[in-house]
């Protein structure tokens, strides 16, 4: 790349890092052993500045910013990552110095961030990213940019897989291939991680319990959990029987779903009733009653349609009165269904380890 002016801007950059320097040496402050350093590292940075040598300046600036939070260093390191062709890692760098720059940022160093972050944003592309559950971490092809909190990330163009890490789901992953100056949006949804697997049948839990010393049988009663629709049967054994129970084939569920659709189709053909009696009233008040009698000479055309409206209107009550009834019956037969499907199920039961081992007492019926 050649950018017209890099002499002009490497001796500027280099001459606001010195001056940096002399202003902290000035303070009269001892400088403690970190400082120190960062000093060394800015010295260094100017140095590799003044001399375009841009690598050796991102690294010194980098290991500065590391030991200091400094807006000046993260924009002078911007600076230099823009001279050595790393647009994405210059934008963010220079935002995050113009976020502690001052609230009218009208003097050096601040214009030249300014200008320079002008400058590389036509170079890269903003992705936006969101995730579900929020503020999950966004991983750029390996590297993490940071928290998705709907501030833009810099990317460089081309194909880049985009990753959402977040404790107690799985990773969500996509690929987006990007040019400069786009701004794509992505969202990616987590699911969370599958829970571990419980422990197989009979290992643990209250059967085994109930065994003492070394395999010795106890006749202490165990209660079983209990399910919401239907206990399992048990064989002799103790192995659980096949049983299905299937509530929306039941006599109940096709009964209650019935009640449903006449009980809807009731209350719509009411509605219609109610709206032909309405626009029958309009057009009848629209013409004089006399008009419309069998002897009358000139019938308008308005009389045929309040007949026509008369019909439909008793047709609509017909349909809103049976399907009314049926709603009602279906309605007290489901409510029958109900109370007899409760009562096939019988009471409940503790089963009870047998004092021969193996084997289940049952008392009662399901």
């Amino acid at each position: 790349m050649a950018w017209r002016g890099w002499p002009g801007r490497a001796t500027a950059l280099a001459a606001v890092c010195t001056c940096a320097l002399g202003v902290s040496s000035a303070s009269g402050e001892p400088a403690a052993a970190g400082e120190g350093r960062v000093a060394e590292l800015l010295r260094a940075g100017a140095e590799a500045a003044s001399a375009k040598r841009w690598e050796a300046c991102i690294e010194s600036l980098s290991a500065a910013a590391e030991i200091e939070d400094a807006a000046k260093t993260w924009g002078d390191l911007g600076l230099c990552e823009e001279q050595a062709g790393r647009f994405a890692a210059a934008y963010m760098h220079l935002r995050r110095a113009m976020e502690k720059a001052p609230a009218q940022p009208s003097k050096e160093p601040w214009t030249r961030y300014l200008a320079a972050r002008a400058r590389v944003i036509e170079r890269v592309a903003l992705l936006v990213v969101t995730t579900y559950p929020p503020n999950a971490r966004v991983v750029l092809d390996g590297r993490p940019l940071g928290v998705a909190d709907g501030r833009a990330f810099a990317v460089e163009p081309g194909t880049h897989t985009i990753a959402a890490r977040l404790e107690g789901y799985s990773d969500e992953v996509t690929t987006r291939t990007m040019r400069a100056r786009d701004t794509p949006s992505v969202h990616l949804h987590l699911a969370p991680e599958p829970a571990p697997a419980s422990a197989a049948p009979g290992s643990t839990g209250p059967a085994a319990a109930a065994m003492t010393g070394a395999g010795s049988p106890s006749t202490t009663a165990v209660e079983l959990p209990r399910t919401p629709l239907q206990a399992p049967a048990l064989s002799p054994s103790g192995a659980p029987l096949a049983r299905s129970f299937t509530p929306d084939s039941s006599p109940r569920g096709l009964l209650v779903g019935a009640t449903y659709v006449t009980a809807a189709t009731a209350l719509v053909s009411a509605g219609t009733w109610i709206g032909l009696e309405v626009d029958r009233a309009s057009l009848r008040g629209q013409v004089d009653r006399t008009a419309c009698s069998p002897t009358s000479r000139s019938r308008p055309a308005a009389c045929d349609a309040i007949l026509e409206r008369g019909r439909q209107r008793d047709m609509a009550a017909d349909v809103a009165l049976a399907t009314g009834i049926a709603a009602v019956v279906l309605g007290v037969a489901s409510g029958v269904a109900i109370g007899l499907e409760r009562d096939d199920r019988g009471p409940s039961i503790a089963p009870a380890v047998s004092a021969h081992g193996g084997g289940v007492v049952l008392g009662g019926v399901w």
